[in-house]
């Protein structure tokens, strides 16, 4: 069986065990905070950071995961005897690590390192890895699991909502008028990720339930797999997770907490869905 390592990104939200049972190398985006810059680590680590974040009046500055990080490790993957390296990364639409793994991948070996712009990250991500680490166990070879990652790359919709408007107002997004005036109407976004960036496209009045509702409503109907993120809010996850069982009741959902670099800009209570489909 060919030996294929398999490179991500912090944003994929994959446990410590994880990652460590599959052999896996996580390449670090980081966030500065409280006067510290830090990596984002694994999801191991994130409750801590949501709650102090959650109490504070500072607001993260955030950065992509660097070129070195990818070297270091496509490096380490061929000379270990790995014959082959599958990079899977965030959207190259809202971070510049894409284009990092890029360039350190041409610098090492562009014949044998294989990299992915996943156009998601978080659930959307963390679902990709998983697939692939089950592709290479079933002893596919690496030119199929580049192609079969980079359909599902382009069969997953990702959508998000917050609680607030106050953090997209924290973060420069928006206005604080319109965060003043979103408030009072009770009207949040939906945010999708089309094409890899992120869009508002539509914006809906009633609060978050509602927003979740719409966001169920705008699933597609044959789905293979279901991610579930959320910043501080595992019993609304929870309550979603339920709801999408009783629609799509043969299919595997997952929730997980989301990364600080996503999740810093949506803030405590925000909810993510990203659904793979055919």
């Amino acid at each position: 069986m060919t030996k294929i390592k398999i490179v991500t990104d912090s944003t994929a939200c994959l446990g410590a065990e994880f990652l460590a049972e599959n052999d896996i190398a996580i390449s670090q985006l980081a966030y500065t905070f409280e006067g510290e810059t830090v990596n984002e680590g694994t999801p191991e680590d994130w409750d801590d950071f949501y709650r102090r974040f959650a109490a504070s009046k500072d607001f993260p500055k955030t950065s992509q995961a660097l070129m070195h990080g990818f070297l270091h490790e496509f490096e380490k993957a061929l000379t270990a005897g790995y014959e082959y390296v599958l990079c899977m990364t965030i959207s190259s639409k809202v971070s510049g690590t894409y284009s990092s793994a890029l360039t350190a991948a041409k610098m090492v070996d562009p014949e044998r390192i294989f990299v992915v712009d996943s156009m998601g990250g978080g659930s959307s991500l963390k679902m990709l890895v998983e697939d692939t680490v089950r592709r290479i166990e079933q002893g596919m070879p690496i030119e199929q699991v580049y192609e079969l990652a980079l359909f599902d790359a382009s069969h997953t919709k990702y959508q998000f909502t917050t609680a607030t408007l106050e953090y997209l107002r924290r973060g420069g997004r928006i206005s604080s008028a319109i965060a003043m005036l979103g408030g009072v109407l009770k009207i949040l976004p939906l945010i999708e990720l089309i094409g890899g960036a992120m869009v508002v496209t539509e914006r809906i009045r009633g609060g978050e339930l509602k927003v979740i509702d719409r966001m169920i409503a705008k699933l597609p109907q044959k789905v293979r797999k279901i991610g579930i993120s959320h910043v501080l809010a595992p019993e609304l996850a929870q309550s979603v997770a339920d709801k999408l069982r009783e629609i799509y009741p043969a299919v595997l959902i997952d929730i997980t907490q989301m990364n600080p670099v996503i999740g810093c800009h949506l803030g405590p209570g925000a909810l993510g869905i990203a659904a793979l489909f055919e």
